[in-house]
């Protein structure tokens, strides 16, 4: 029988965003399903959801629960050392933040006429969106949904080439909620 969670996720002060996701975990346990609708979003931003390991928290009320909502407990992603990879840098390694990844929020979709023609363009345009992933849960790129806790949407900082940084100043957090 899969397994099944469900998020809601909030927006952090200054945010419009926010999200309901739910996760579910094939029969074998060799994959997990997340799909989800969020609103909130600017008109041309792009948006990724990361997952974090049991150690994170989901409050997003100030004064915030030590570390803060949505961030690394280092369980699923590790920060290499500075100069490991660029100099003087703090990246996180490839492998662990693949884990974190879930996907890019994609355009929502519209109905015919003009928003049937906005939908097939690259570039997302709407303030609502969706996702919908399917990812392995085995390593060394898989997470399991029994490692994860919680789950943020971050915006994507303009000019941003790599995934493999997600840095506060490059992904600012957007909204974060416990998976349950």
């Amino acid at each position: 029988m899969p397994i099944v969670k469900n998020a809601i996720l909030a927006p952090i002060p200054g945010s419009t965003v926010s999200a309901n996701m739910q996760f579910v975990e094939s029969d074998d346990g060799s994959t997990l399903s997340i799909t989800g609708t969020a609103t909130g979003m600017a008109p041309l931003g792009v948006y990724v959801s990361l997952v974090y390991g049991l150690q994170s928290n989901a409050d997003v009320t100030p004064p915030f629960t030590p570390p803060g909502p949505c961030v690394d407990d280092q369980t699923l992603g590790m920060v290499m050392p500075p100069g490991a990879v660029t100099p003087g840098s703090i990246l996180f390694d490839p492998t662990f933040a693949s884990r974190m990844l879930v996907g890019v929020w994609q355009q929502a979709p519209a109905s015919g006429g003009l928003g049937g023609i906005l939908r097939r363009l690259p570039i997302p345009l709407g303030t609502n969106r969706v996702l919908s992933i399917t990812k392995p849960t085995t390593a060394p790129l898989g997470v399991n949904l029994n490692e994860v806790l919680t789950v943020s949407i971050r915006r994507v900082a303009p000019g941003l080439s790599t995934f493999n940084d997600f840095r506060p100043q490059f992904f600012p957090l957007q909204c974060c909620g416990q998976i349950m």
